[in-house]
């Protein structure tokens, strides 16, 4: 049902280009199975990668990770320049190197139209009770609430007041 408002009118553009899209529903134990098995034409998905790219790619990349079931390689990308570019990623010694076999890997990526972008979202919306502190500078590219809040007495107390 959430879901449904994304895929609809994704689902009506297929249709005006000549494809005979259709939505199914199933239930949680057959999605899951069906999704682990690979037995689906479109899935969403979401994909959170490290900020330093590394051997995960493997196991969401890979030949090898598509022809083994339950894995994240849900697009079944069969690719050997995709391979080796993973490995020139793993085995960079520099971050140019790491940099340089990223970019290339993205490339060949992008190039095979493996995911269709659906949304993004920059921001983190947190609600929160107003009992914690923060560092004065936040991490760069995360919102750190259990590396870096603390529970603070004072402001747990003004809470308590009111």
């Amino acid at each position: 049902p959430s879901s449904e408002r994304i895929l609809l009118p994704y689902v009506e553009k297929l249709r005006s280009l000549g494809i005979a899209a259709t939505i199914r529903r199933v239930d949680p134990a057959q999605y899951e199975r069906r999704r682990k098995s690979f037995d689906f034409d479109i899935i969403g998905a979401r994909y959170v990668m490290g900020l330093t790219p590394s051997v995960e790619m493997r196991g969401i990349l890979s030949a090898e990770a598509a022809a083994t079931d339950g894995t994240q390689n849900l697009a079944g990308i069969r690719n050997p320049a995709v391979d080796a570019l993973i490995g020139k990623v793993i085995e960079a010694n520099t971050r140019a190197e790491l940099i340089t076999a990223s970019r290339a890997l993205d490339r060949v990526l992008r190039a095979g139209y493996y995911w269709v972008p659906n949304w993004y979202k920059a921001v983190h919306n947190i609600a929160h009770w107003d009992k914690f502190s923060r560092p004065a500078v936040l991490a760069t590219y995360s919102p750190g609430i259990l590396d870096t809040w603390w529970y603070d007495p004072a402001k747990a107390a003004r809470i308590k007041s009111n």
